[in-house]
């Protein structure tokens, strides 16, 4: 698996999921100038493959090599990627810088380069798919704010479409937003606002708040969690059309207990406008009132 913009933290989370296919995610330092690889001819058996999970700011894509192209039709790999029976990846082109020998396991330095057409097949033999247009992908929008910083940046990529995959890879990509773009270490807090978009249904708002030492899993989490929920309920069949997430990132605890509520008048009267006191204790145990 070739992974461009992951911090090694995500890969090390990305690892067992994948580990289950005989598949290890592996950083890649460039991608392919795809103006030089479009001048290329059309695939022939031999040449490297690409088959695409994340497009965008973020990339990651299986890698393999052409067995076989019959009537538009590509054969590859030789195994399964994942064996997820009828699939849409992305079918692009690849190409290979330099093979690293190992007798635990070789590597190669891989770039990826345009979208060539469509995987449909991934079985136990090995993948297929056709020459044409790439699947319709889920867009993925990730606004970071740290307040703190004066910082507002910004995230689009896009991710299969897939009932296991896309919550999955969703978490692990606003994941490695989060650690590569905030505080890794230390405790901190985080404030995270959603909206998933859904064709032929009125659009789903989540918003959730975490803090503490696993804040950071705990955001990501809240942010895929819907997602999973909607594309795995026992109704029907869903598509998303679009994910935004905000999240809003502070390098501190915000968050207290509140242990007493009480009124300044305890016997109002309609109409009146009655006081309203609160007692906190934030997690230093010091008290805040309000």
């Amino acid at each position: 698996i070739v992974t461009t913009g992951f911090s090694p933290e995500t890969l090390g989370q990305l690892a067992p999921i994948f580990e289950r296919a005989e598949l290890a995610p592996v950083p890649a330092t460039t991608t392919s100038n795809q103006s030089s690889l479009g001048s290329m001819p059309l695939l022939q058996p031999g040449d490297p493959l690409g088959v695409g999970l994340i497009q965008g700011d973020l990339l990651m894509a299986g890698t393999g090599t052409v067995t076989h192209i019959e009537a538009g039709r590509v054969y590859a790999f030789g195994h399964q990627f994942y064996n997820l029976g009828p699939s849409q990846f992305p079918m692009t082109r690849a190409y290979v810088h330099a093979i690293l020998p190992s007798l635990l396991a070789s590597s190669r330095i891989t770039s990826i380069g345009e979208t060539l057409g469509t995987i449909d097949q991934d079985r136990s033999t090995g993948v297929s798919g056709r020459f044409g247009p790439g699947p319709s992908l889920v867009p993925v929008n990730v606004q970071l704010l740290s307040p703190e910083r004066d910082r507002v940046e910004t995230f689009d990529f896009a991710i299969i479409r897939d009932d296991l995959f896309t919550p999955f890879l969703t978490y692990t990509s606003i994941l490695n937003t989060i650690l590569s773009h905030s505080r890794q270490v230390g405790a901190a807090s985080y404030s995270v606002k959603g909206q998933i978009e859904l064709a032929d249904h009125p659009p789903v708002n989540f918003q959730e708040s975490v803090a503490g030492d696993s804040a950071a899993p705990l955001a990501a989490l809240y942010a895929s969690g819907p997602l999973s929920a909607l594309l795995n309920n026992e109704f029907e069949p869903l598509t998303i059309t679009n994910l935004a997430v905000s999240i809003t990132a502070h390098d501190q605890i915000r968050a207290v207990t509140l242990n007493r509520v009480w009124l300044g008048n305890p016997r109002p009267r309609p109409g009146q406008t009655v006081p309203l006191h609160l007692a906190f204790r934030d997690y230093r145990g010091d008290e805040i009132l309000r």
